[in-house]
């Protein structure tokens, strides 16, 4: 993230401030300068002035795979444990569109889970995380390659990264 704004590591000084709540009243204290929040945090911080200055989701930093699912290859030669697998990515597919496209049901989700009631806020967490849910489960191949630059290991920089990932389940859960 640092990199991305032109900034280095050596140039900042890093603080552990707890969650979420605590970073942003750190903040607002002026104990720190920046910090990392999410929603509804962000809304709060934005409203007393502060800037978002960095979104992964609307940068090549971003561009990750967040998730990694996985099954054995023996596993998944059982018919009915492939079933399964094609089952479970076709609902999990399902629940990401519907969580980036539904305010509504989003917004239920999040007032019962973050024990939230501001509409506000929750509007405010929909709207900021819709983007962040993909639109397709398939695995990137820029995603692993961003993320093959920070694994530390000599195998690891000349590797395809076209062998450490499958879509096959992905596109049987779409048709």
């Amino acid at each position: 993230m640092l990199e991305s704004g032109g900034v280095k590591p050596n140039e900042v000084t890093f603080i552990q401030n707890g969650g979420v709540g605590e970073s942003l009243a750190a903040l607002m204290g002026g104990r720190v300068d920046v910090c990392m929040i999410g929603y509804p945090y962000g809304l709060r911080a934005k409203n007393a002035g502060f800037q978002l200055l960095f979104r992964p989701s609307q940068t090549e930093y971003g561009l990750f795979p967040t998730a990694a699912i996985a099954a054995r290859d023996s596993w998944l030669k059982d018919a009915r444990n492939r079933k399964v697998a094609v089952d479970f990515l076709r609902a999990l597919g399902e629940g990401t569109m519907l969580a980036r496209e539904n305010a509504v049901v989003t917004k239920k989700a999040l007032r019962k889970f973050t024990r939230v009631n501001d509409d506000a806020d929750l509007q405010g967490s929909f709207e900021f995380y819709k983007d962040a849910f993909p639109r397709t489960l398939r695995v990137e191949e820029k995603a692993m390659a961003n993320a093959q630059k920070f694994v530390d290991h000599p195998k690891a920089k000349g590797a395809d990264v076209r062998q450490f990932f499958d879509n096959s389940l992905v596109e049987e859960a779409m048709k």
